[in-house]
């Protein structure tokens, strides 16, 4: 395990990591979907969300998908865009 698997993101540095907005973040914390953490703020205030790195990369995996490792769809893809580039010309 690397020095960086479990450190924790607040919503601005995980969207940074991610390239996902932090609205799509907020989203997925509210359906309880994607497990995170809340550090109470000074007087009342609601403090602070952090996602661990590790737990994230996890959660991503579920949404992972196959068919781009597919040899077929990615010759299928490449001779489709050549076709269109020569068509185009």
């Amino acid at each position: 395990m690397d020095n960086h698997s479990d450190e924790y993101f607040d919503l601005k540095g995980l969207s940074t990591y991610c390239k996902m907005g932090v609205s799509t973040l907020r989203y997925h914390i509210r359906q309880n979907d994607l497990p995170w953490f809340r550090i109470p703020g000074k007087k009342d205030r609601t403090g602070k969300v952090l996602i661990k790195r590790s737990e994230f990369d996890s959660w991503m995996e579920r949404f992972r998908g196959n068919d781009f490792l597919d040899p077929d769809v990615i010759a299928t893809d490449v001779i489709n865009s050549l076709n269109k580039a020569v068509s185009d010309k």
